[in-house]
């Protein structure tokens, strides 16, 4: 088993603080070595009261640049817990539980734990599964959706490594876990979901894309932008097939 560091993108100082302050409560064991932030606009004074590791994001913000960026800064050999800046933990050495999951089968490529709140796959919905499910046990029941959102998520090394960075093409809001998922399942990989595992989503009166809204942008149309540039780097994959 690999070890993990935490990766986060982070603009505004108060969530920022709310998650790395739930970091080291769920996480007792961990060291301030292990956490990198693509910091998009974090204040000295923060930066100055958690030392951990901190890489300047690019203007403007796109989510899939920044988070390869994040990605770069990593360590070889180490995993990935990718986690939102406005999302927290709610279970006990969940990090952990997720890295066990992982390696329970070597085609297990990301786990992630169930959301309590905003989260576009029904299956990390709180309360739906009872027990660790693969995606495959999954794809003939309703609801079903082949991406694994990216809230929360652990990623093996051997995965991130192979799928590489994402299209930094994708210049709106949302589908970069859809690609990486896309690239997961063609590699011959699966995912897993814990329920056991459980993480709070939303920030605010903003139950999601909460940096999106506090900086005045528009998530609905961000969306719409990267769905056709997604449809296009789908076409294109299905192509070269």
């Amino acid at each position: 088993m690999n070890p993990y560091c935490i990766l986060t993108l982070s603009k505004f100082s108060d969530q920022f603080q709310r998650l790395i302050n739930n970091l080291y409560e769920t996480c007792p064991k961990l060291s301030k070595e292990s956490i990198y932030v693509v910091d998009d606009g974090l204040t000295e004074s923060v930066k100055i009261q958690w030392p951990v590791h901190y890489t300047p994001g690019k203007i403007p913000f796109i989510f899939a640049r920044n988070f390869n960026l994040g990605i770069q800064q990593i360590p070889p050999g180490h995993d990935v817990f990718f986690i939102g800046d406005d999302a927290v933990l709610l279970t006990k050495n969940g990090i952990d539980k997720l890295a066990g999951i992982a390696y329970q089968h070597p085609r297990i490529g990301m786990t992630a734990p169930v959301i309590s709140g905003s989260v576009g796959n029904y299956f990390q919905q709180f309360g739906v599964l009872q027990k660790p499910t693969l995606r495959e046990e999954l794809q003939l029941l309703p609801g079903y959706n082949p991406s694994l959102i990216f809230i929360a998520v652990y990623i093996k090394r051997e995965l991130i490594d192979q799928v590489g960075p994402i299209p930094e093409s994708l210049v709106g809001y949302g589908f970069e876990d859809n690609y990486f998922s896309m690239k997961l399942e063609k590699l011959g990989y699966t995912w897993a979901i814990d329920p056991s595992i459980i993480v709070y989503h939303g920030w605010g009166p903003y139950s999601a894309a909460s940096s999106y809204l506090r900086s005045g942008q528009d998530p609905t149309e961000l969306m719409e932008i990267n769905r056709k540039i997604y449809k296009k780097i789908q076409e294109e994959a299905e192509g070269s097939l």
